[in-house]
């Protein structure tokens, strides 16, 4: 057989007695070694250029000198893939594969010593906090993205100025909180986050025989157009009499509270305040402020006694305590703020009735502010201010002799976003 490529070549010496049928046994005419050699030369250069089709085996090292390339042509041998060192090494090393192909979805990794193998994707996350207004960024990695949302909580309202029998001020409603996952896909490349600001309590009252001003309600949270959370509603001013003034509502999933009525979704039914994932009720003459499952806590009601405890709320905004008020010539406590308890109360501790009213504590962390006591001769105390987390403002105390006590600001509202 005429021996056209080098793979065609035996190991044996004597076995080699023609090159693409030219003659080179022993006793060959010299001008068939001429020839010979000259189809040698043709055959490594088909060789080098892989025109041949070739098989090329190394039983060695092969080296590839001055950052030169090994490349892998495709089907058509009209592009390729470059293996290439770097340009500078320190020092030399191996890399040695794996022993199998892995499996879809591993990464390629090495031990640090050379061996090289597969591993399982970690997945890997961030998380970034608002408690200001500001935006969002996603990143080129993210799959999916969780929100949480806080809304503000509503102020406490300030307590009654009277010569006699006169409540405090109901407290705050809780803000709202909501929560969504969504894919990063459905998000644009920027968000702008809103940080509703929690409401203003109801200004302290100077004026004799006039009934306590009405706190204001807090404000939504936004993560851009994709989700809201609905704000707490403001506690109403103290009034006169054995009368009780009502705590606002809590903010539901769907609307805020407004007056005692919590945020929907809800039946604002005032003998059944509690709520699910709507606002609180707000506490009137039948009962304490409503607590709730993820809406905002419904605020406790300013008593001609003493004040109710403002609802609590297992992941909304808890709300603020009732102030305290004067029942013949008594003055009485205000009710403790909210928490996250389940039950009312257990938040900022409501304020001690007096000669002069104590503050109400204010709230710590997701806890609602604590009503003001009531002052018999001087002033009332403060409603303390909602915690963070969109907690209500407590109710201030009422007086007779002084000025009657302020109602505590609502706490802001909060944001979390998740990425992975």
């Amino acid at each position: 057989m005429a021996k056209t490529k080098i793979s065609e070549f035996d190991t044996n010496p004597a076995l080699n007695t023609d090159i693409d049928s030219i003659n080179i046994a022993e006793g060959c005419a010299p001008s068939g070694i001429n020839n010979a050699i000259r189809e040698l030369m043709s055959q490594l250069k088909n060789q080098q250029s892989g025109t041949d089709g070739d098989s090329f085996t190394v039983g060695g090292n092969l080296t590839v000198l001055a950052q030169g390339d090994v490349r892998l042509s495709d089907s058509d041998s009209s592009n390729y893939v470059a293996l290439q060192a770097p340009t500078t090494l320190a020092a030399n090393y191996t890399m040695t594969l794996p022993t199998t192909i892995g499996t879809a979805g591993q990464l390629l990794t090495t031990d640090g010593s050379g061996n090289l193998g597969y591993t399982e994707a970690a997945v890997t996350g961030n998380a970034t906090i608002f408690s200001s207004n500001g935006t969002w960024t996603k990143k080129a990695t993210d799959v999916f993205v969780m929100v949480e949302l806080w809304a503000g909580g509503g102020g406490g309202g300030s307590g009654r100025k009277g010569d006699s029998g006169l409540s405090g001020g109901g407290g705050g409603g809780g803000g709202g909180y909501v929560t969504r996952i969504f894919p990063a896909a459905d998000l644009s490349s920027t968000v702008s986050v809103t940080i509703g600001a929690g409401g203003a309590g109801g200004a302290a009252q100077s004026t004799l025989n006039t009934d306590g001003n009405v706190g204001s309600s807090g404000n939504n949270s936004t993560f851009g157009s994709f989700l809201t959370a609905y704000s707490g509603a403001g506690g109403a001013g103290g009034i006169s009499g054995t009368n009780v003034s009502q705590g606002g509502a809590g903010g539901g999933a769907l609307s805020a509270g407004s007056g005692i009525n919590g945020g929907a979704p809800k039946n604002n039914n005032i003998y059944t305040p509690e709520a699910d994932f709507g606002g609180g009720s707000g506490g009137g003459s039948y009962g304490s402020g409503g607590s709730s499952g993820y809406g905002g806590g419904g605020g406790g009601y300013g008593g001609y006694a003493t004040g109710t405890g403002g609802g609590s709320s297992f992941q909304g905004g808890p709300a603020g305590g009732g102030g305290g008020g004067i029942y013949l010539s008594t003055p009485y406590t205000g009710g403790a703020g909210g928490s996250n308890a389940g039950a009312s109360g257990g938040g900022g501790a409501g304020g001690a009735g007096s000669t002069t009213g104590s503050a109400g504590t204010a709230g710590s962390g997701r806890q609602g502010g604590g009503g003001g006591g009531a002052g018999s001769a001087g002033n009332g105390g403060a409603g303390g201010a909602g915690g963070t987390f969109g907690g209500g403002g407590g109710g201030g105390g009422g007086s007779i002799g002084g000025t009657s006590g302020a109602g505590g600001a609502g706490g802001a509202g909060y944001c979390r976003v998740y990425s992975w």
